[in-house]
């Protein structure tokens, strides 16, 4: 079997992840570099939207246990969004490419009031806002994510002994989180063996400085497309 490949995503996301990176002949080491906390937030009525919005799957799984009916039409940024909103009991949900100017096109697309608002139910700190011309997208942040403090000392060990053969990025502040421990822990030259597999470009900019061994970026904003670069 192959060396390590490092799972940077929050706990709830990492998992499934795993599986996919041990179908392909890996081994998967999880170390997750964002904590998912539920923020305290005052739900809206939400009969006054024609929709909700979800860019994240950490929102749909927090704001699911406050809203009781699941009627609503939903909008996820991509298919994975669109498996846990289903997963939630969600009824009537649709999926755009997989990135905020995916979604946004997509919304431009349907058949929607626009007179009426939409709900984006999402993280703290969002990479970019939802705009479609005419529309008017409501932002609620219902949970935060925080950077890790540390590496592991199981990961740390990894690195000192050059055992992982790539590191898998989803988003910017992960990739960031990263670096910066890196650095703490002075053990940037000790990825120059190591991949790292990112899930857009802007994500692979944010580690391009970094000695990495190969930095790539996937075709598709999806987590299948990602790990395909394995191989």
């Amino acid at each position: 079997m192959s060396s390590y490949v490092l799972i940077t995503r929050p706990e709830a996301e990492a998992q499934n992840l795993a599986d996919i990176v041990a179908e392909h002949g890996f081994k998967p080491f999880i170390e997750p570099l964002l904590m998912v906390e539920a923020l305290d937030f005052d739900l809206p009525d939400l009969e006054q939207y024609q929709a909700l919005v979800f860019t994240s799957a950490n929102a749909v799984r927090v704001a699911s246990k406050q809203i009781e009916g699941r009627d609503c039409p939903v909008y996820c940024v991509g298919a994975q969004t669109e498996e846990v909103a289903r997963g939630c009991g969600w009824l009537h949900v649709k999926a755009a490419g997989g990135n905020v100017k995916a979604l946004a096109a997509f919304l431009a697309e349907e058949n929607l009031n626009p007179d009426a608002p939409l709900l984006h139910l999402a993280g703290q700190d969002i990479a970019a806002p939802i705009i479609v011309p005419g529309f008017v997208i409501e932002c609620l942040a219902v949970y935060k994510a925080q950077q890790a403090e540390a590496l592991s000392p199981e990961c740390l060990c990894l690195l000192k002994q050059k055992d992982i053969e790539a590191v898998l990025f989803f988003s910017v502040r992960t990739a960031q989180a990263f670096a910066a421990l890196l650095e703490k822990y002075e053990r940037t030259e000790s990825i120059s063996s190591i991949k790292a597999l990112c899930l857009s470009d802007s994500v692979l900019r944010s580690v391009s400085h970094l000695p990495w061994q190969d930095v790539r970026a996937a075709k598709a904003p999806d987590a299948k497309a990602l790990v395909e670069l394995l191989n």
